[in-house]
């Protein structure tokens, strides 16, 4: 795809009417804006717009940038459309930190007015870091937000200059949202529990022991469990959100709503029906992670003068070609009044995997869409008096408004839509879209360092489960790719945004094209994935569709003369660890692979979270018997159990909170002499946040990839060591599994001409 360029250079910055700097050249006018605010506290920072670099970063993309690239976590434009702020949330490799910064972006000159600081990282469910969600003051002169100061959440808010940042709220209990009102006054909810009580509660549970049931969560140590706040706190399954729902001690109580009585005003607690129309507003509940079981939310109804938008999700029957398809936004518009309303009926409507509403162009009855379909957006207009739908802007990647652009609506400016936009191969920067002609120009972009020429070039093929099923793959090239096939990764499962190694940013794609490797991203995410009518849902369907998209990846690649297909490395993270773990024991197919989580379906990990009878219920489900732990039954294709058939060399880099579940395979891969090793990173627990161990899962996962695709030894991660130990491993895996019948080939680094560096 062509990519944009950057229009972010050196540049003077300003703090508070000074100059503090000049011509600091590409990427320390970008550094400065965060490197200043201890000295420009108080103070707006301003970078002025600037001419085009004359110098760039040469040299393929390396795993610290990667690791330490400036993500945009939300968008959020002004009443009065002339600003916008962001939240870049950067990771820091030498001190082993993320430090959050809002920047205001002033629309139009495009030059960043005011940088100032977030706080510090809280976390989500899954160890990333969570987003926020800015709030305007109807003025524009002010935003709000949630800011974390050691274990203190509280609300603050900073002048849309940032000449002055100060905390509005000093509750004794954590907030969980907010909302300004029309009047300028603020309402927030924290959770029901001071932090004195569940301190004090946690006390009492170590004191008295803790009764085992559903809601420990398996794998977290029972107190100290998880980053909440700012401390390690006792961290709990609660509410009826089931796995999706975690919360402290106590975090079981319902919410408490405070409202300002008037603008900058006491507060004092909410009663009545704005309780729960604010909580409904922000889907606020005891325990809600923003991991949701439902990823559908209405949206708000939309008005502009007598027309009303609205969006529903619902169920998408099968497609002519017997293919099912993720539930479908349907748009329709309606006239005060009338009771029945209009559905867009255009293909770009009906055929998209997700469709979202911008807003209406005012006093026109045009209504702005964004959609997205086979790994392509869209902006377009739907003319309601006509029912023209006009397609306006086309790109490869996301448009969004928040985690980098893979979520959220984009938000108009007068006649422009402001949106995050990023691509396989394009790190996620601010744009506006033009309404009238679809022109669109970047405003910000944080990363401009990562030049075209320093990443890999994508495209889209299409691929199939065998099954009935299609999905794609997004495929990762060097810019002067040589006439021989190339050996292949596969990373997986969501593929949405710019590529930073599958969906745990675990297996760096570019980096990896870099140095001469084809890489495909196969996408099994809900967005992605289209399950056939063969598909029902069973365990079993899950295997065979993960194993069909993934040998049909290589199929496609090697048939266009791409990919080597006795070279390649499969990857899973996640769910797709999973699925990686079942594919090495069903297929020869896959040279090597690295898991980066837990996900082998063997006894152990049932019998770990046995607390939660979900293998019970599954083999109840589908019909498999009792017990459910017999070798014919649920978990007759337990990995583990079928090690002997397994070829692949397996890497394991696993969290802590996780690794306990894969001791089952790891013991019956070492049983049968396979190349295995496990790494466990402490104090992680589904996704790893610390950048150090993010730099050293790349760092070891391309060591391995080298030696198994390449034959080439470590030089990465503890080089002499482990090269004297992953060539015993290959010896003993080529001894064990050459002449095994039950192996079709032998792998290319058992053959007796095959030659190592």
């Amino acid at each position: 795809m062509v990519n944009l360029k950057s229009i972010v250079t050196a540049a003077p910055v300003r703090c508070g009417g000074r100059s503090v700097a000049s011509r600091a050249g590409l990427v320390g006018a970008i550094a400065l804006v965060g490197l200043l605010q201890s000295s420009c506290a108080g103070h707006a920072v301003r970078v002025a717009p600037v001419e085009a670099a004359s110098t760039a970063v040469q040299g393929p993309i390396t795993t610290r940038e990667l690791v330490e690239l400036k993500l945009i976590s939300v968008l959020a434009v002004s009443p009065d459309q002339k600003s916008a702020v962001v939240r870049i949330d950067p990771q820091d490799v030498a001190s082993g930190t993320s430090r959050l910064t809002w920047q205001v972006i002033d629309l139009e000159s495009r030059s960043v007015k005011a940088s100032f600081d977030a706080g510090d990282p809280t976390w989500n469910a899954n160890h990333y870091i969570a987003g926020e969600t800015p709030h305007w003051s109807p003025d524009s002169a002010w935003i709000y937000f949630r800011k974390l100061v050691g274990q203190d959440f509280q609300v603050w808010r900073a002048r849309s200059d940032g000449t002055e940042i100060s905390q509005v709220t000093h509750d004794q209990a954590d907030v969980v949202g907010l909302d300004v009102r029309a009047d300028g006054s603020i309402v927030y909810a924290t959770v029901g529990a001071t932090r004195k009580e569940i301190i004090a509660a946690e006390a009492v549970e170590h004191a008295q022991g803790v009764l085992m049931g559903p809601n420990l969560i398996s794998g977290f140590p029972i107190s100290k469990s998880f980053p909440v706040n700012g401390r390690m706190a006792s961290y709990r399954h609660i509410g009826k959100r089931a796995l999706n729902s975690r919360g402290t001690l106590l975090g079981d109580r319902p919410l408490r709503v405070m409202a300002q009585v008037e603008q900058n005003g006491d507060f004092a607690e909410l009663k009545g029906p704005e309780v729960q129309t604010f909580l409904d507003k922000y889907q606020l509940v005891p325990g809600y992670t923003g991991i949701s079981d439902s990823a559908y939310v209405k949206p708000p109804v939309l008005i502009d003068g007598d027309l009303t938008a609205s969006i529903d999700y619902v169920p998408r029957k099968a497609s002519s070609d017997g293919v099912s398809v993720h539930p479908l936004g349907r748009v329709s518009w309606r006239r005060r009044g009338q009771t029945s309303a209009t559905s867009c009926s255009d293909p770009i409507c009906v055929e998209a995997d997700s469709v979202q509403i911008v807003g209406w162009r005012a006093g026109r009855g045009e209504l702005v869409l964004q959609t997205e379909e086979r790994g392509l957006s869209r902006l377009v207009t739907w003319d309601t008096s006509t029912g023209t739908v006009r397609k306006l802007w086309e790109r490869q990647g996301v448009l969004g408004t928040v985690d980098s652009g893979e979520l959220g609506a984009c938000q108009l400016a007068f006649d422009r839509a402001i949106c995050i936009h990023a691509a396989g191969d394009l790190a996620p920067r601010i744009v506006a879209i033009s309404l009238d002609t679809g022109s669109s120009q970047v405003l910000l972009d944080p990363n401009p360092g990562l030049t075209p020429g320093r990443l890999g070039v994508t495209s889209i093929i299409k691929l199939s489960d065998g099954m009935g099923g299609t999905s794609i793959g997004i495929v990762i090239l060097p810019h002067n790719r040589p006439a021989a096939p190339l050996p292949l990764v596969i990373t997986s499962y969501s593929c949405r945004g710019f590529l930073q190694g599958g969906s745990g940013r675990d297996v760096p794609e570019h980096v990896l094209v870099g140095l001469g490797y084809a890489v495909v991203c196969t996408d099994h995410s809900s967005l992605g994935m289209k399950y056939g009518a063969e598909y029902k849902g069973t365990t079993d369907d899950g295997n065979r569709s993960s194993l069909g998209l993934f040998e049909d990846a290589v199929n496609v690649l090697a048939k266009s003369g791409i990919a080597d297909r006795d070279r390649v490395m499969l990857s899973g993270f996640s769910g797709s660890s999973t699925a990686a773990a079942y594919v090495v024991t069903a297929s020869s197919a896959f040279t090597a692979a690295i898991v980066t989580t837990r996900g082998s379906s063997d006894a152990l990990g049932c019998y770990l979270s046995s607390h939660y009878r979900s293998c019970e219920r599954g083999a109840e489900r589908e019909g498999s018997g009792w017990p459910y732990d017999r070798r014919d039954g649920y978990l007759k294709n337990s990995p583990a159990w079928n090690a002997d058939k397994v070829t692949a060399p397996f890497l394991m880099q696993l969290p802590e909170a996780e690794y306990h579940a894969m001791m089952q395979l790891y013991g019956a891969l070492l049983h049968y002499d396979r190349a295995v090793e496990m790494y466990v990173f402490p104090e992680s627990y589904h996704y790893k946040h610390d950048p150090r161990q993010r730099q050293a899962v790349y760092d070891r996962n391309i060591d391995w990839i080298d030696f198994w695709l390449k034959g080439v030894d470590p030089t990465r991660v503890d080089a002499k060591t482990t090269a004297i130990r992953w060539r015993g491993m290959r010896d003993r895996q080529c001894a064990a599994t050459n002449g095994d019948p039950a192996h079709d080939h032998a792998m290319w680094y058992c053959q007796p001409l095959a030659r190592f560096r």
